[in-house]
């Protein structure tokens, strides 16, 4: 009778869901009022018939209605709407009886009357309970008003042909209101799928947008630090070799002590103590020096778990003492001046930042050749700013000069990474700014702690 799939599934549960209330009004009701207006007109035997066919009907329509709702898919769709419309055809036919019997047994024409309205509501009624499914409204409806009408024709009155149109006319209407209500609750519940439909694939491309966003996330903070990876190794090229240079000197200080020691052991000299104390002393300081400058290095490079409170100008001289023999021996005055003040923070990525802009400036002035080079740094109110008298730099260059892989050395000679990582450090991982600018004598960086400080 039906193709699989010919009704929507929604439309059929809206069926289902109407069902219930049918069951109610048209099997509970409508045959307690049916029962007690004709009760001292029909027999009680036709009136216990009705209350039976009806309770059988009811408890058929509950359970399988029951069983369908809890079924999630469509596949017992056909098989329920088959069954539906044979219960509601029985519904039909039950109150074209209760008619029958009244005209039958000739009630009062006021109780047939009612009976005829009752019925005409329940008609009335079914065009919303079974209007989700125009076949299923239409045989209980088209059955009990053309039934209705058919006993109607019957009946002996004058007034019989006024109230057989006023049926017609609104069994028309009642039809036409079901296929009206049908039309409309296809179209609502298909606009309210396509709006579910365009929320799932919203859903759908939220959910695909954030994976991409996580990802992108994570390869991004899985490249940053690798490049801090290799900003850091290339910093430790550059302080092993500030450290050779720190410890050239003190070495061989080291060194012609000892050769000294051996010519004065061989000359008899070290049976005086005071000399001896000397040597002691002065091996000793320059020891310690070397050793300083062992810590200043592990410091530099120890990774900080933790933010913690720590001097600026302090950490500032920890970095200038590790280059102060290389600036030497280009001739290249470094000062620091300022205000010591603490920030809560990384000191050691502090630290390395420092190191790039110092570095970035000795490698200014070298190249440039810079008489009288300069190099000064001044601490004061949250901010740190790093001068030089390198002549600054072009405007192409200076607007470039925190991109990643940047770099106007020769190639060898620099990554690219030191200015880039620098900006990382400030700005993302200590909350500060940082900038450069050119000057009448050359180019000053800036870092502004006021945001935090």
């Amino acid at each position: 009778m039906f193709k699989k799939k010919i009704f929507h599934h929604s439309l059929v549960t809206h069926l289902a869901k109407g069902v219930v209330l049918g069951v109610l009004s048209s099997n509970i009701i409508g045959i307690a009022i049916s029962s007690y207006i004709l009760y001292n007109t029909v027999s009680i035997e036709y009136i216990k018939l009705w209350i039976v066919i009806s309770t059988v009907i009811s408890i058929l329509r509950l359970i399988t209605t029951k069983t369908f709702l809890n079924t999630p898919d469509s596949r017992y769709d056909i098989k329920y709407i088959r069954f539906s419309m044979l219960l509601l055809f029985f519904n039909a036919l039950l109150y074209s009886h209760i008619i029958y019997c009244a005209i039958l047994y000739n009630a009062e024409v006021s109780n047939i009357f009612l009976i005829v309205i009752l019925i005409i509501s329940l008609v009335a009624g079914s065009v919303s309970t079974l209007g989700a499914i125009f076949p299923a409204f239409a045989i209980f409806a088209g059955t009990t008003l053309f039934l209705l009408i058919l006993n109607l024709s019957m009946m002996e009155l004058e007034s019989v042909d006024t109230l057989l149109l006023l049926v017609s006319v609104f069994s028309i209407f009642f039809i036409i209101s079901g296929y009206k209500n049908n039309i409309f609750l296809k179209s609502h519940i298909l606009l309210e799928e396509r709006q579910l439909a365009s929320q799932d694939k919203l859903k759908k491309i939220n959910d695909t947008l954030e994976t991409r966003v996580k990802e992108e996330v994570a390869k991004n903070t899985k490249q940053l630090q690798l490049l801090q990876q290799q900003s850091k190794m290339a910093q430790m090229g550059e302080m092993i070799g500030a450290i050779a240079h720190q410890w050239r000197q003190p070495l061989n200080v080291i060194s012609t002590s000892i050769q000294n020691l051996k010519y004065d052991y061989q000359d008899g000299f070290l049976k005086d103590g005071k000399y001896i104390k000397e040597f002691i002393d002065k091996n000793k300081k320059t020891i310690g020096f070397m050793s300083s400058t062992i810590d200043d290095f592990r410091n530099f490079f120890r990774v900080d778990k933790e933010r913690v409170n720590f001097h600026i100008l302090k950490s500032t001289q920890s970095v200038i003492d590790m280059q102060s023999i290389q600036l030497k021996e280009y001739d290249i005055d470094i000062t620091l001046s300022g205000e010591e003040f603490e920030f809560y923070g990384f000191a050691s990525e502090y630290q390395q930042v420092i190191l790039n802009l110092v570095s970035n400036a000795k490698d200014m002035l070298i190249d440039e050749k810079i008489e009288n080079p300069m190099i000064k740094v001044v601490a004061k109110d949250g901010i740190v700013t790093i001068e030089d008298n390198a002549g600054g730099m072009p405007d192409d260059i200076i607007d470039r000069i925190f991109e990643p892989y940047f770099t106007t050395k020769e190639q060898g000679k620099g990554t690219g990474m030191g200015l880039y990582m620098s900006k990382i450090i400030i700005e993302d991982n200590m909350g500060g700014e940082l900038s450069v600018e050119n000057i009448e004598s050359g180019a000053i960086f800036t870092i502004d702690f006021n945001k935090d400080y």
